[in-house]
Formats: structure tokens, sequence, C-alpha cells
């Protein structure tokens, strides 16, 4: 908040938030430049990352906040946030990078990517690169398997890697490209009877 002055007419200045009116990327930008201007530089990136991540949840998910939801870029931003209501993707992003808990399955939503909920093209690549290229997260649902197998071949399965896969394939399908959409099936990882 910026505090208002009371004064002669030319004096006064109202009581106003600096962040009212503003996009939720550029209210997080400022919380992170400015926390990093008040500290010594000596934490680490993601710590700081994570402390401005926290500090913009705990003042834009309240009810009445001047702050911006993270809403993706089709919704206006003045979009009251709801547990339903889609996020941003870069937000999402944000959040896996700062907490081990995030869920995967959260982030790749179709709706978080555009308006149409059977939309799959970039949650399956990037469940593919997130999940089998990086290695780094993975859908909560996958099995572990046993230790007497290679490394390679312990992975398990996950169902819902499996309906994103289903998915993206029947969408480009019914678009007329069943030759990427065969490609796409290559992928699946339970056995198919």
């Amino acid at each position: 908040m910026s505090e208002g002055r009371k004064g002669s007419k030319e004096d006064e200045a109202k009581e106003f938030h600096v962040l009212e009116g503003r996009e939720w990327k550029a209210a997080f930008a400022m919380g992170l430049w400015y926390s990093r201007q008040q500290t010594n530089n000596n934490s680490g990136n993601s710590d700081q990352i994570a402390s401005s991540l926290n500090q913009y949840d705990s003042t834009c998910f309240i009810s009445s906040s001047p702050v911006a939801p993270p809403t993706p870029a089709y919704l206006p931003s003045t979009t009251a946030s709801t547990p339903s209501t889609p996020l941003d993707p870069i937000y999402h992003l944000l959040k896996l990078y700062t907490s081990p808990t995030h869920s995967l399955e959260s982030f790749l939503s179709p709706l978080n990517f555009g308006p149409s909920p059977t939309d799959y093209r970039l949650p399956w690549h990037l469940y593919l690169m997130f999940s089998r290229v990086l290695r780094k997260r993975d859908f909560e649902d996958r099995l572990e398997l046993g230790d007497e197998m290679d490394e390679e071949e312990r992975e398990g399965n996950s169902v819902r890697a499996d309906q994103v896969t289903i998915s993206y394939a029947q969408q480009l399908e019914s678009l007329g490209m069943w030759e990427w959409s065969a490609f796409v099936l290559m992928h699946l990882e339970l056995e198919v009877p």
C-alpha cells in the first residue's frame, strides 16, 4: 500500500494499492524484485523465488485482494479465482520449481493452456519433457516395479499418462492426422488387449 497524505489540495494524495490493476506476472515480478533488493543476495535464487511466490500466493488468493490471480492469458485478469479456475502455466512452472509437492496433474490440465478442455497438445509434450526426458516430475499414480529389474525397466506404469496420450492421439485423429496419432500412441505404457 502506498500511504496517502493529508494536506492542502495540491499536496493531498489518496492511499492506493501499488499492484491494483496490474497483471499477475507484473505483481509477482515486483515482489521478486523488491525482495531481492531487501536481502543481501546471499540466499539462493530458488529460496528468493519461493519466498516471493509464497508472498504472492498469500496476497492474491484472499477474497478481496486487489492483486490479480494467476489466470491464463485467454481469461480476463479480473476473473475471480476459485479452486476450479484454471491457472497460468507459468505460475504452475514456478510452483513446480519451488515446491516438490506441487502436482503435475494440476499443471497439465488443458484449460491452463487454452479454452478447449480437449486440447492436449501442450500437456502431452510437457508431460514427456518433465517425466520422460528430464525425469523431474511424474504423475502421482505411477506404479513402481520391484528392484529385481534394471533401472530402465523398473519405472512402472501410469494410467494418467496413458489417458493424456490417448486423448492427444484422438485429437490428432479427429484432425485427420492419423500418422501422428499412431506415433503418439506408440508412447502408451500399458499393454492394450
